[in-house]
């Protein structure tokens, strides 16, 4: 690898890190906003979570993080195909095509997917199993987290 290639990764894990908070802070801002509106949750559709509640809290918690992980690469990186989620990382790499970027799951978790076929420009689903029901949860692109039937 050459001198002036790795200089541009470590430049752009400043801009990953810095657009990575500001990710994480609009969907704060977002949530909260959500939850001052004083109307009550949609129904209709059972198994998308409006928030993470129950013994899964922590396992849908990782998944958010999984996909907000995934969309600030996306940015920075919007030609990959794949978004490899290592807990052995500790900065974005690109690697042979696929992107490689720090992520740790709780122990919450059991299973996480962690190769991300990106498909059609940015559409991805990221699944994970729970530590505490076994239940299989997803969320894809949108961060729309839905637990997986069957």
């Amino acid at each position: 690898m050459t001198t002036s290639r790795l200089k541009g990764i470590v430049a752009n894990e400043g801009k990953f890190r810095t657009t990575k908070t500001l990710m994480v802070l609009g969907l704060g801002v977002a949530v909260l906003a959500g939850c001052s509106s004083g109307e009550e949750a949609p129904t209709g559709e059972p198994s998308e979570t409006v928030g993470a509640v129950g013994e899964d809290s922590a396992v849908q918690e990782d998944l958010r993080e999984a996909g907000t992980t995934v969309s600030e690469a996306l940015v920075d990186y919007p030609d990959v195909t794949q978004v490899v989620l290592s807990d052995a990382a500790n900065q974005a790499t690109l690697i042979y095509g696929a992107l490689e970027v720090p992520f740790e799951a709780s122990e919450a978790t059991t299973e996480l997917t962690r190769t991300v076929e990106i498909v059609d420009g940015g559409n991805f689903v990221i699944e994970a199993e729970s530590a505490a029901s076994g239940e299989t949860w997803a969320i894809d692109q949108d961060g729309n987290v839905t637990a997986v039937e069957g």
